[in-house]
């Protein structure tokens, strides 16, 4: 009593052809992480691929949208690390993919651009967090560590059954007492 669920169904009929890669298993998850970085930096996509890599966390890197969009359409990520602008669109493109898709990827953006308007902007595309460059390394760090122990809690709380998503929901005010359909 009191528990709530979260359940998303496919939109269109179950297509198997066209199905994203599954999540990883919650224990996996605990393990490890799966972080896409975004920049069109190579020393930036470097660094970062380096200092994940030796953190044990699972990385794949794209210097562009497309490669993103790609990386996406490959595997699933638990956070992705995007600069705002990109060669050939913005990070805040990709942002908006992600949320359209109903994907559960974390987004932080970092930007050499920072303003408080490209902040607002890309929060309201999706942003869970936003980072000015440069950024102090052990911040980075930390923000990443946090993100990805957000994304073990909620895996651990998901439940696969075919196209089906349920999560579950342990707030319980009024307000979430209900059982929520949400359509992907």
């Amino acid at each position: 009593r009191g528990t709530r669920f979260l359940v998303r169904l496919p939109t269109a009929p179950h297509d198997t052809a066209h199905e994203p890669t599954p999540k990883p298993a919650a224990a996996s998850v605990v393990a490890s992480g799966r972080v896409l970085v975004v920049d069109d930096e190579p020393d930036i996509r470097e660094l970062l691929e380096i200092t994940l890599i030796k953190m044990g966390i699972g990385v794949s890197v794209a210097g562009s949208l497309g490669e993103a969009k790609a990386r996406l359409q490959e595997s699933r990520f638990d956070l992705c690390l995007t600069d705002m602008r990109l060669p050939d669109g913005s990070g805040l493109d990709l942002l908006r993919r992600i949320e359209e898709a109903g994907r559960g990827e974390k987004a932080v953006v970092i930007t050499a651009y920072g303003s408080p308007e490209n902040a607002v902007e890309a929060l309201k595309a999706g942003a869970y967090d936003y980072l000015t460059k440069p950024v102090p390394y052990e911040e980075l760090l930390w923000r990443i560590q946090a993100l990805l122990r957000r994304a073990r809690i909620h895996a651990q709380k998901q439940i696969e059954i075919g196209a089906v998503v349920v999560t579950k929901i342990e707030k319980k005010s009024a307000q979430t007492r209900r059982v929520v359909l949400g359509f992907a």
